[in-house]
């Protein structure tokens, strides 16, 4: 038998399904829905950063790039369109490959080209890493060496000589 309860919502009296709290009418003020529309909304705006500001917006810890991860924890390399078709739905390639860029800046990933050109990509940490500290090497002085003078000297025109022979044709 099934016990079914009243919307929570306190101007609502529709009956519920079994145990839950909400009709279907305010399903929405469930806090679990709640919680998956404030991570769709945060996910929609950092993708819109990234489709601004390229991989430099791309956040290291957020859903997406654990959507990426994950996908590439399964599947071992993929292409970007692959990733593109899989994870990252109807989004420019633009977007995709900034996403791949800032996780190879992060050490995560392994970037290579296929024989046609499509990026081929290869996990190689599932969390990002510190960028590497390069050394800077220390410049050498130059020597101060002093360039030869070179004087160009302006040649006087010669005169044309003055009988030239004709030429017989």
């Amino acid at each position: 038998m099934r016990s079914s309860t009243i919307c929570q919502l306190s101007h609502c009296g529709n009956v519920t399904h079994g145990t839950k709290p909400f009709c279907s009418e305010h399903i929405e003020e469930h806090p679990y829905v709640r919680a998956l529309v404030a991570e769709l909304r945060a996910r929609d705006a950092e993708l819109e950063r990234v489709a601004q500001r390229g991989p430099k917006a791309v956040d290291l810890d957020g859903a997406i790039i654990g959507d990426i991860v994950h996908y590439l924890e399964e599947n071992i390399e993929c292409t970007a369109a692959d990733l593109k078709r899989e994870r990252l739905h109807y989004q420019p390639k633009e977007v995709v490959e900034s996403y791949l860029i800032a996780m190879r800046r992060a050490r995560m990933v392994k970037i290579t080209r296929t024989r046609n050109g499509a990026m081929r990509v290869v996990l190689v940490s599932s969390a990002p890493k510190p960028p590497l500290k390069r050394k800077r090497r220390k410049r050498l002085p130059t020597p101060a060496i002093a360039a030869p003078k070179v004087v160009v000297e302006k040649a006087e025109p010669s005169e044309p000589p003055g009988d030239v022979p004709a030429i017989a044709c």
